[in-house]
């Protein structure tokens, strides 16, 4: 019984020491336009790192939560044409520039795969491609192979999309 509370006793105080130790941590994530917390307050919030004071061995190190930042909106651009966010809309968008890198706004356009192209998973999984009877026509596709037929579809094949200065980019599919 004694050691259940000391148990209750000591985890009050790491609980008093954490929000109490923490001024600093909690400065600087307002800085940042956020508030620590352990739980998503809602609205849209996203981490933004940890919200920790102190050094590791030495002295008190406490953790106080992870920083929570509503980010700005995603504004559209006169060079995205698809959506912009910072999240992919779906099935079937690929991101193909950023509306605004600062804000971590992407372009997603939507892929229009032919329904007669059979998928292969060889192309998809493996080589992270999408099967397509003609080349698409957006810029910075690029054959990779082959697709297998099913069930007397077309012959495909095989395109990844790569972004000229950053190399590969993954297709949400």
């Amino acid at each position: 019984m004694g050691s259940i509370t000391a148990r209750i006793v000591f985890s009050g105080l790491c609980l008093a020491l954490a929000s109490a130790g923490c001024k600093k941590a909690e400065k600087e994530c307002k800085g940042k336009g956020g508030e620590c917390s352990w739980k998503d307050p809602g609205e849209g919030s996203e981490k933004s790192g940890l919200c920790r004071e102190g050094k590791w061995g030495e002295g008190e190190y406490c953790y106080c939560g992870y920083c929570w930042v509503r980010p700005k909106p995603c504004d559209p651009t006169d060079n995205c044409k698809g959506k912009c966010s910072r999240k992919s809309p779906g099935k079937g968008w690929t991101s193909t520039s950023y509306c605004d890198r600062e804000t971590g706004c992407k372009c997603w356009e939507e892929i229009v795969i032919p329904k007669q192209c059979f998928q292969d998973p060889t192309c998809n999984l493996l080589r992270r491609g999408t099967c397509f009877t003609k080349p698409p026509l957006a810029f910075g596709w690029t054959k990779i192979g082959g697709c297998k037929s099913k069930d007397g579809s077309p012959k495909c094949n095989c395109y990844r999309w790569f972004h000229a200065t950053i190399g590969p980019i993954e297709v949400v599919a």
